[in-house]
């Protein structure tokens, strides 16, 4: 699915799944990018972005190695079970034991294994996305800047079960993203001086002088002498 912001001028490419081996951003050829980015230079970035979604070692290492503890383990757990009414107790209490303990150290690289591999594989895209976004950033006459968002939503599933999932994103920002930021601080600057110049020339009211004969205040600021006692006042 792709979708586009008329105000910041940026595509979004979700992930489309066809498969549990062929997942991916969708390669539909934008129309935003026309004269911007030729099809044939589109679909060959997508592809390098879409080589990092999947790695089959990492589903290996991470999924299908814990899962097989899983199993074993499990085997181990049976084989306790039926051999438990047998004459030699000792073995079954082994089998058990043993089963037991390669089910729970399965299920815990399962789970990690799980962690571990949607960090690396975050990592991996949004590398993949820098590479890519660095071929287009200077080009002339609109430059776009690739980027990677990540967002982890909570789906209610059935019976009222919460799951969270992870949702990746390409954005694509055409022109220049820091355009109006700097516009924004180059006015700021452009301000400054003038609010300085006006702050410094701004005359503030003196304060009020007291006779040091009577201690009246003095009304006048031009007067000098006082109006109650006729004593001198120092100007």
């Amino acid at each position: 699915m792709i979708a586009s912001s008329r105000n910041s001028r940026s595509v979004y490419i979700s992930m489309v799944s066809n498969g549990c081996y062929n997942t991916g951003f969708d390669s539909t050829y934008p129309n935003q990018l026309n004269e911007i980015i030729n099809p044939d230079e589109f679909q060959e970035s997508l592809n390098n972005v879409n080589k990092s979604v999947i790695s089959i070692l990492l589903i290996i290492i991470c999924i299908l190695l814990p899962f097989l503890c899983m199993l074993g383990g499990g085997t181990l757990l049976i084989v306790g079970a039926v051999t438990s009414g047998a004459s030699d107790a000792s073995k079954s209490v082994l089998f058990l034991a043993i089963g037991g303990g390669i089910l729970g150290f399965g299920l815990v690289s399962l789970i990690v294994g799980y962690c571990v591999m949607q960090a690396i594989q975050t990592s991996r895209m949004r590398k993949a996305v820098a590479q890519e976004s660095e071929k287009y950033c200077n080009r002339s006459p609109a430059p776009c800047a690739w980027r990677l968002d990540t967002t982890t939503v909570t789906v209610t599933g059935y019976k009222g079960k919460r799951s969270s999932r992870r949702i990746h994103t390409l954005v694509i920002t055409i022109g220049n993203p820091d355009h109006s930021e700097n516009g924004q601080f180059s006015n700021q600057i452009s301000f400054q001086p003038s609010s300085t110049f006006s702050q410094r020339n701004q005359v503030f009211p003196s304060a009020p002088q007291f006779c040091s004969q009577c201690g009246m205040a003095r009304q006048n600021q031009t007067a000098k002498f006082c109006s109650r006692c006729g004593q001198s006042l120092n100007t």
